[in-house]
């Protein structure tokens, strides 16, 4: 976490169509952790860290945060 802001990086190169905004060299996704949604996206990566499951995950492809990361849109688990 950096503030109230939760970076992630993910293990595979993320496949992104069309134009993105995405620079960073660390991490792949950010989002605001102290919002619902946040919250939401922090307990799902939690969980699916700690059960080392897969996940699908997605951001805005032309929105970027500060850092040059791209804003997270979707996470949810694999079976």
């Amino acid at each position: 976490m950096y503030g109230n802001y939760v970076l992630l990086k993910v293990n595979s190169a993320p496949l992104i169509d069309g134009d993105h905004c995405q620079t960073n060299n660390e991490f792949n996704y950010m989002f605001d952790g102290t919002t619902d949604q946040g919250k939401m996206f922090l307990s799902v990566a939690m969980l699916a860290f700690s059960a080392q499951k897969p996940v699908n995950i997605a951001g805005y492809n032309d929105q970027c945060g500060a850092w040059g990361v791209e804003n997270l849109y979707h996470l949810s688990i694999l079976n």
